[in-house]
């Protein structure tokens, strides 16, 4: 029987070219969205799977249950971790991490890298394996640093790396006492370089603060205990230190922080499960769409198959026989779309990595359990493609196929008729999400921020101690009449995450446990980042107390103090006790999913690590170059780097463009399948019409009259698959939107354009092969059969 559906197979591809073409070009498109679709989803599921202990290692976050809702935060005061260890016998070992960025030197070769400082229990708790150095000792020293294998062959060559020195920070000398394998790409944790936690002090960190929120915690816990065992012990730690604060610490589990954390200010680059959901139907979508393709043209063209299933019936064959039959046609199609998926894939697979921000390769296939998907893809289509043509042909009664009786081409048109429906319904569906979330972007990526990001670059600094050479080169700068302002700051203004709750002013309830972001700035900040001043004055140099007892703060802080105005008012913040001496309009410094929250603004010229400096917009590569060469007249060792702040803003939405690009992409994709599959079904039919189209064209019916005829019906459905689709699409969208704390009003122009779109390219598919029918020659079709 095998060989049978094999061989009629072959022989209906071959006498049917075109409609096999379009069946088989369509489930291969189809197939080949579903794997690529497969093989993101199976490397967004596969992070931090690959440590030893992952399913006992957790990270430490903090849950602030406020009057106005509950946070989250993944970052946690440094002496957490510790205490953790020494109070509780469950957790067997804990670590911290620090992130941070610098130049890093050797003799001339010097670049920007991302490294980690972290305690020496962090590399025997997590699986980064060390290809030399000991793995007990590689972090004792203070002195010490650990670099993976990139870094030792970027900086040393062939040279033995252990024993060579490297300076970071224009602060430390450290020795390379190990050297690790190369992370992971599947990791949430990123770096490449490791050094010794203790160094955080030199760096101005406070570890033994439980005020200061800026470190990732870690812990591992006993063989047979719980997260849920210890949430519950670990809850009421912080109070007991800090009976101010409202900070909870529960666990995440490792291998979910990726996908399912839902914790502020974490590691940059997290994934989100429903991106994950969200792509998995996409490519169900689209799978479907070529499916439904291969249903429709199977039945349309059932009759150049009835004879042959009543000759197979009367010959003695049962309704069962011919269903297997029909499904291991369409599993033989199936499995040949298979195989031009795979090509396709090899072919657009850089383009999709592109798109996707993924390192996906051809390997990745050729894993056991890669493959035991793509044969089960495969399987699952050809049985759903052929489900109905099978059960509808092989329900024909043998007498009257035989007598031709049986009309059999309409049989099923109804269903034929929902099945486009169905298609279309999916296909606007999918533009209508890319159309939303075009919008979306276009919107936070030109909402005003509070501050004029345009034209504005930063550069990291060496070092932060040295402040001398920092106002040379500002004051240099500012010779140049091409640079509006310079200033400076401790964190880039797209990465505040330092925050107190030790805060106090008069009339506060000493019950209330409120938490404020820090930022260190220089004197005229809020000038060069042109913030709008709403009451009081700038820091100013004039003033010699704006050095050590002034604040400016946002709008939040004064709804906060339950005040109409804040300027002179004393206020306690970071242990200093100082005086709000004005209050900018509110600004954003977190991504548009994100409320603006409260933060005061103080100057400490030793903390200021990168530099602002605005430009004008004529003539940009020669300021450039003047103040790369002012900065090597100062810091004549040290790499020049910058980049420019509306950039850094815009890559905050990267997980969202690329999924708007993804849409973008399976939602052109998906119509055309579907216009695909709608082409086969005009020309099917044009083809048994062929006798009318004749006889009105001698009746003298025009072109333009017998296109609208043909057209006509498939445009309805199209036109219903709107009524469908615009519904559906509007609940899905409307949930998404609501991750963002500011975001569009879907309006109807996204829906009308959606509309115009697939009825568009519906028309022209479907006029295209409606104009050739009409245009044929009418004693050809009257001479038709």
């Amino acid at each position: 029987m095998f060989k049978n559906a094999v061989k009629v197979a072959l022989r209906n591809m071959k006498r049917q070219k075109g409609y096999s073409l379009i069946n088989i070009l369509g489930l291969a498109v189809g197939m080949a969205c579903c794997i690529l679709i497969l093989l993101w989803v199976q490397d967004e599921l596969s992070y931090d799977r690959f440590h030893e202990n992952s399913k006992c290692i957790y990270r430490v976050a903090i849950q602030q249950d406020l009057q106005d809702g509950t946070n989250r935060y993944a970052i946690t005061p440094a002496p957490l971790a510790p205490a953790l260890k020494e109070t509780y016998p469950e957790i067997t070992d804990a670590s911290r991490v620090y992130k941070l960025q610098s130049v890093v030197r050797y003799k001339e070769a010097q670049f920007r890298e991302d490294y980690i400082m972290t305690d020496p229990s962090f590399l025997k708790m997590f699986t980064f394996p060390l290809i030399k150095g000991d793995l007990n000792t590689v972090l004792n020293n203070p002195s010490s640093i650990v670099i993976t294998q990139e870094i030792a062959e970027k900086y040393f060559g062939k040279e033995e790396p252990l024993g060579k020195t490297l300076n970071i920070h224009n602060t430390f000398d450290l020795i390379v006492t190990g050297v690790l394998k190369n992370i992971p790409h599947n990791s949430h944790l990123k770096f490449n370089l490791i050094i010794p936690f203790v160094l955080a002090k030199k760096l101005g960190s406070s570890l033994n603060s439980w005020h200061e929120y800026q470190y990732y915690t870690y812990v591992q816990l006993g063989k047979g205990t719980t997260a849920s065992q210890v949430n519950k012990k670990i809850k009421n730690i912080v109070a007991k230190i800090d009976p101010n604060t409202s900070s909870k610490p529960y666990l995440q589990s490792l291998t979910k922080i990726h996908l399912h954390s839902d914790a502020k200010y974490d590691i940059e680059g997290r994934g989100d499960i429903r991106y994950v959901y969200i792509f998995t139907v996409i490519a169900l979508f689209v799978l479907l769409i070529a499916c439904i393709n291969y249903m429709n043209l199977s039945t349309a063209r059932s009759t150049n198959r009835a004879k042959e299933i009543g000759v197979r019936k009367v010959v003695g064959a049962s309704q069962t026989n011919i269903m297997h039959q029909f499904f291991g046609e369409s599993v033989i199609v199936a499995f040949v779309a298979l195989i031009i998926a795979v090509f396709m894939i090899e072919f657009f697979l850089p383009f999709f990595n592109n798109l996707s921000g993924k390192q996906l390769s051809l390997e990745d296939i050729g894993s056991i359990g890669i493959l035991v998907r793509l044969f089960c893809v495969a399987l699952i289509t050809g049985i759903i493609s052929g489900s109905y043509p099978a059960v509808l042909l092989s329900s024909f009664r043998p007498v009257r196929i035989l007598k031709s009786t049986l009309a059999i081409g309409s049989r099923g048109a109804t269903f034929r008729k929902a099945l486009v429906v169905v298609q279309f319904s999916l296909s606007i569906m999918l533009l209508l999400g890319a159309g939303i979330v075009h919008k979306q972007l276009n919107y936070i990526q030109n909402k005003k921020l509070g501050f004029d990001k345009d034209h504005l670059l930063y550069v990291p600094l060496v070092s932060q101690t040295d402040t001398q050479a920092y106002y040379s080169f500002k004051n240099e700068l500012k010779q140049n009449a091409k640079i509006l302002g310079v200033t400076a700051s401790d964190r880039i203004l797209t990465n505040i995450d330092s925050k107190t709750s030790n805060i106090h002013w008069e009339g506060k309830n000493p019950d209330e446990t409120i938490y404020l972001y820090r930022y260190i700035v220089d004197f005229d900040f809020i000038e060069t980042l042109k913030m709008e001043l709403v009451e009081g004055r700038r820091f100013s140099p004039e003033f010699p107390t704006d050095l050590t007892k002034a604040f400016i703060v946002n709008q939040e802080v004064v709804k906060l103090m339950g005040i109409e105005k804040a300027a002179d008012k004393r206020l306690k913040f970071w242990g200093i006790d100082g005086t709000i001496i004005g209050v900018v309009k509110n600004f954003h410094f977190k991504p548009l999913q994100n409320i603006i929250e409260p933060i005061a603004m103080l100057v400490f010229p030793k903390y200021l690590r990168y530099v602002y400096i605005r430009i004008q917009p004529q003539d940009i590569s020669s300021t450039l170059a003047f103040i790369k060469k002012t900065w090597k007249k100062f810091y004549p060792y040290s790499l020049f780097e910058y980049e420019f702040l509306d950039d850094n803003f815009g890559a905050m939405y990267k997980t969202e463009q690329r999924m708007g690009n993804i849409l973008n992409c399976f939602s052109v994709l998906g119509i055309l399948v579907a216009c695909l599959g709608l082409f086969g079904l005009v020309a099917f039919t044009a083809e048994q019409r062929t006798k009318e189209i004749g006889i009105r064209k001698v009746l003298g019916a025009s072109v333009p009259g017998l296109v609208l005829l043909l057209s006509k019906e498939f445009i309805r459905w199209v036109f219903i698959a709107n009524v469908i689709a615009w519904p559906i699409a509007y609940f899905a969208m409307n949930r998404w939107l609501q991750n963002f704390a500011y975001r569009i009003n879907i309006g109807w122009g996204v829906f009308v354009t959606a509309a115009l779109f697939a009825l568009g390219i519906a028309l022209f598919t479907v006029g295209f092969q409606s104009a050739k029918a009409a245009l044929a020659n009418p004693s050809d079709a009257l001479r038709y059969e």
